[in-house]
């Protein structure tokens, strides 16, 4: 897995993620949560309700848990290292 990850940040321009929910009446029991993970061995979990804006390094390990009972719907955008490199909209 770190090496994966390794190979990932060599080769991934993103450097910000931005996600916004669009989740009307989320509730805990819906699942779904942004589990955002820490260098220290913690975590944090962000529940996907409607409105709410999350911005983080996208490099960092984060995954999406799952849902139950309904469809989690966000918007996702990328904000990437600018460089000359036009291999980036092919790979990433």
């Amino acid at each position: 897995m770190k090496e994966q990850l390794n190979r990932f940040e060599m080769q991934s321009w993103r450097c910000w993620t931005i996600i916004l929910y669009c989740n009307e009446g989320w509730v805990p029991d819906h699942g779904g949560c942004l589990r955002l993970l820490h260098e220290t061995n913690g975590k944090t979990d962000v529940p996907p309700k409607a409105g709410r804006a999350v911005l983080f390094n996208s490099l960092k390990q984060h995954e999406v848990l799952q849902t139950a009972l309904r469809d989690r719907w966000a918007l996702t955008m990328w904000v990437w290292r600018e460089d000359s490199d036009q291999a980036k909209f092919t790979i990433s």
